[in-house]
């Protein structure tokens, strides 16, 4: 059920649902900033507002995209009011990057204050040189044996738990690195955080739900819900947990920590919001090899825009033979091709988004 391969045609699919909308008696509006487009739907008599977002991370867009449109065109209930947010990263989806046109981590550029990114400290000195070479690849294929044996090495040297912190948690060391959070709010991050507090006041915060989609984390076949380690609703948590198999939080050991989180954002600024998450569709797995595969298509992909295309995006057609199986191996990690994977991923979305529109009936 792919929806668009590409950016253009995200824009195009944008008109059905809005055709969509209307024929269900919404009245909708549309709004853009730089590629990223909001669509607005509202009933006149709704209590309750649920906001969608994809393509923070870029690449991932295209999953949540689909699922977006699967949800306008088979979901929606009457009782509603409704915000698409889509495209919340244009770059990242257009290029099929995770990050902004700065390198930039948008899921790492939420802190709270502008002040907070001088009192950032990591150790990502410790991990720079294995995970951004400075060399072109030459070969995909020896390059990922590289890359596997490289990071081997490297964790055994520091320690799992060590690298996957240092890794994962947000840095900002390397402004050409995996995971750049930033030296200050990018201009993708300012837009959104005025458009959510625009949203979140529109039917009060008490009764709006916020969802970000993504793409990479968790079990092949298993969708995740991935709450902030800041939720505290116990009832939500209670109520989840027995109807949908697999929630998680963030920044504990079911998952990862990060600095500069939306969702941990959301929690921090808007506390009585009814109810934010995110939903996260695993593509590679959950074992030990499928983690390092994914670090490994994030460094081959990292390595080959700064080395071989020195810092140039290309449309995928342009690229030579590597650059091609690098995207190739890249999207599988983020925008899977595989028809069993998006027939589970679908019925683990409308079991996930049906548990949610019961949590704030």
């Amino acid at each position: 059920m792919i929806i668009a391969e590409n950016f253009e045609k995200i824009i195009e699919k944008i008109t059905d649902i809005e055709a969509r909308l209307k024929v269900l008696g919404f009245d909708v509006d549309l709004e853009s900033f730089g590629g990223c487009e909001i669509i607005f739907a509202k009933k006149k008599f709704s209590k309750k507002h649920l906001i969608l977002q994809s393509g923070l991370h870029g690449i991932e867009g295209y999953v949540g995209f689909s699922m977006i449109y699967y949800f306008v065109m088979n979901m929606l209930k009457d009782d509603f009011d409704y915000t698409f947010i889509i495209n919340a990263n244009p770059f990242g989806v257009k290029n099929k990057r995770r990050v902004n046109e700065n390198n930039v981590d948008l899921n790492r550029n939420f802190l709270v204050k502008e002040e907070d990114f001088a009192k950032m400290k990591d150790d990502y000195s410790l991990i720079d040189s294995v995970i951004n070479p400075r060399k072109k690849i030459k070969s995909f294929f020896l390059s990922y044996i590289k890359t596997i044996y490289s990071i081997l090495k490297l964790v055994l040297k520091v320690g799992a738990a060590k690298f996957k912190h240092t890794l994962l948690c947000g840095q900002r060391y390397n402004s050409n690195g995996a995971y750049f959070m930033g030296d200050g709010f990018q201009k993708q991050t300012i837009f959104l955080k005025e458009l959510y507090k625009r949203l979140f006041a529109q039917k009060g915060f008490e009764n709006t739900v916020f969802l970000d989609l993504h793409t990479g984390y968790g079990p092949k076949y298993q969708m995740s819900i991935v709450n902030s380690s800041l939720m505290k609703n116990e009832k939500i948590l209670t109520r989840l947990t027995k109807s949908y198999p697999l929630v998680v939080q963030s920044n504990t050991s079911s998952f990862y920590e990060m600095k500069g989180d939306l969702i941990d954002f959301i929690y921090k600024v808007y506390p009585t919001i009814h109810y934010a998450t995110s939903f996260e569709f695993g593509t590679f797995g959950d074992s030990v090899f499928a983690g390092i595969k994914s670090i490994v298509a994030i460094v081959l992909e990292n390595q080959y825009f700064y080395n071989n295309q020195n810092g140039q995006t290309k449309r995928s057609d342009d690229l030579d033979k590597v650059g091609e199986k690098v995207l190739s191996f890249y999207e599988n990690a983020y925008f899977p091709k595989d028809k069993r994977w998006w027939k589970k991923a679908i019925s683990d979305f409308e079991k996930g988004m049906d548990t949610i529109i019961n949590l704030i009936k």
